[in-house]
């Protein structure tokens, strides 16, 4: 029988040799974006199948195909001149890499929610990595644990941190704590940065272009829900000036809320300093309103929210063929994530001023709360029941309008 040397990579650098080499059943990763976490996990996957006997299988799971196929792709890249592959690599809804003994190794989405992950049992595994576990129902976990006992099969999860109510958070700390037995790793940019594979100039720039929250997530492996204030209470109180808005001239950005039956609607505008020079809140009737946002906004850029079947989107069809530089804004969980995460960057960059004497606007800035579900998924809402979060949303609009039609100014002027 022919033999077939598999000789690991060598530009695996420290935190990942510690994780290849720890013998541990289980082993969870809290790891930042883009720092090694899934190239350790394509070797170690690779190791444990070169292990197994014909017919053994090692799996792959993450929360849907597409994101199961980037570990796929790692694992084809290095094995793709080696011996080690008998077949072709194939695709579909279950991507296979066939290995010279015999042992399969199959990558699956299967992690999204409890009726998906039923799928994964009534199989057998020698080895099994979660991969984006955070983002898994916290079913796959039993699933994973089910078809790993009859052969005493290692499990290997991966993720990033999102909320403290997150259960692969929860677990982690478990394991930290000593209450599971098994191995615990964290990996944040500093030793990406430390070993080699990031570089800190890069990620600089990220920052700045990032709201904290996303970057503490993404890259720092902590919590959403330690930013409850999207903006940061003394970002906003940094960004509060003593001036009049009456002073404020060459306002050419805007952002619109349009209320519905007896919600006020509100017209926000800055000039490209980051100005206020409009701050209009009103209640009137439609067609007064409509007469109201034309007066004010004329032909300068602007925003207006035109989300489903709003008042907004009425004024919207009404006006836009009055008013060269009107936009329609439609809100979705993606795009008020987008929105909000612009005007945490110039608040936070101290590029938008707001005007002292706007307790209004203020107090709906300091009011306004990031939530997260278990899962992870990021809203954003006024956590007050008697207030509003029109002036925000108009603001926000406004910043976007000023981002859009400014790029370059966006970029380099607002960081």
């Amino acid at each position: 029988m022919a033999t077939i040397t598999y000789n690991r990579p060598k530009f695996l650098v420290k935190h990942q040799l510690d994780i290849l080499n720890d013998p541990s059943d289980l082993i969870c990763i809290e790891g930042g974006t883009k720092s090694g976490k899934t190239a350790a996990m394509s070797i170690l996957a690779i190791e444990e199948a070169l292990k197994g006997k014909p017919g053994d299988t090692v799996f792959w799971i993450a929360p849907v195909i597409s994101q199961a196929k980037v570990g796929y792709d790692y694992i084809i890249e290095f094995l793709k001149d080696t011996a080690l592959m008998t077949k072709d690599p194939t695709s579909g809804s279950q991507a296979v890499i066939y290995l010279c003994n015999g042992v399969n190794i199959k990558f699956i989405g299967n992690g999204e929610d409890k009726k998906s992950t039923n799928r994964i049992y009534n199989n057998r595994a020698i080895f099994v990595v979660v991969d984006e576990a955070s983002r898994c129902a916290k079913e796959v976990f039993v699933a994973v644990e089910s078809i790993t006992t009859q052969t005493s099969g290692r499990i290997c999860m991966i993720g990033n941190v999102l909320s403290r109510n997150n259960w692969f958070y929860i677990f982690c700390r478990r394991i930290e704590n000593g209450e599971i037995p098994g191995s615990y790793y964290k990996i944040t940019y500093r030793d990406a940065i430390k070993t080699g594979i990031l570089q800190q100039e890069r990620i600089d720039k990220i920052r700045q272009r990032m709201a904290p929250w996303e970057f503490a997530s993404l890259y720092e492996c902590e919590p959403i829900d330690d930013f409850k204030n999207p903006f940061g209470i003394q970002h906003i109180n940094n960004c509060i000036v003593d001036y009049n808005i009456n002073d404020i001239e060459n306002v050419e950005f805007f952002g619109v809320d349009v209320g519905r039956y007896h919600d006020k609607s509100c017209i926000i505008g800055i000039n490209e300093e980051g100005y206020i020079g409009v701050i209009d809140i009103f209640l009137n009737n439609h067609t007064l309103q409509r007469d109201r946002i034309k007066n004010v906004v004329g032909d300068s850029e602007c925003y207006m929210d035109t989300t489903g079947i709003t008042a907004g989107d009425v004024y919207y069809d009404e006006l836009s063929p009055e008013m060269s530089g009107l936009r329609p804004y439609n809100f979705t969980s993606t795009s008020k994530k987008e929105l909000i995460s612009n005007l945490a960057l110039y608040i936070q960059k101290g590029k938008v001023y707001l005007p002292s004497n706007q307790d209004i606007l203020i107090n709906e800035l300091k009011n306004y709360e990031l939530k997260i579900s278990a899962t992870g998924s990021v809203s954003f809402s006024n956590n007050s029941e008697v207030q509003f979060d029109d002036t925000v949303v108009s603001l926000a609009m406004a910043c976007m309008a000023s981002k859009d039609l400014c790029g370059a100014l966006a970029l380099d002027h607002f960081i």
